[in-house]
């Protein structure tokens, strides 16, 4: 699906993912989402990062306008992209002020997220935190984080891979 153009502004998708599985991976690239904001392009696709119960969609870097190749391609962490907070790490982010997360969070192995003490992360509903990667929430000594729904439920945390090191909760 890469090198595209998707402007439906009739649809409630522009792109509908199947069920999650690790593996069940979409590339859309360099495509154009009718917007050059994230929160409006993540907010047509339905995908993990709107719901975690979906696959995932690859859509970094993503086109600017329809006419144009300008491209947004942020770091490798795309943490906090137009204040859209979440989506996927596979580089080191720290959280050290409390956020609205806007997109499910995928912790790539050998990515780590850091939330600080103090720290609250709100999240929507049917988002939530995948991580195959480094977790680390608060800290044994200082004060504690908090992830909340911002709604009545939320899809929580889950580890894919639990050894020694990779999730640090002090919450």
């Amino acid at each position: 699906m890469d090198d595209n153009t998707f402007v439906n502004p009739i649809a409630q998708c522009e792109i509908s993912g199947p069920a999650f599985t690790e593996d069940n991976v979409f590339s859309a690239k360099r495509c154009y989402w009718g917007s050059s904001n994230l929160n409006n392009i993540t907010e047509r696709m339905c995908a993990f990062e709107k719901d975690m119960r979906l696959a995932r969609v690859e859509y970094f870097p993503y086109r600017l306008s329809d006419t144009s190749k300008d491209l947004l391609s942020p770091s490798t962490a795309q943490f906090d992209t137009d204040g859209a907070y979440g989506g996927k790490i596979d580089g080191v982010v720290a959280v050290s002020q409390s956020v609205v997360i806007r997109r499910s969070i995928y912790i790539e192995e050998g990515g780590s997220l850091t939330i600080q003490p103090g720290v609250t992360l709100q999240f929507p509903l049917n988002t939530g935190i995948y991580a195959k990667g480094i977790l680390s929430v608060g800290s044994l000594d200082g004060e504690k984080a908090r992830l909340v729904p911002e709604s009545t439920t939320w899809r929580g945390v889950y580890i894919k891979r639990c050894k020694y090191g990779n999730l640090i909760l002090w919450m």
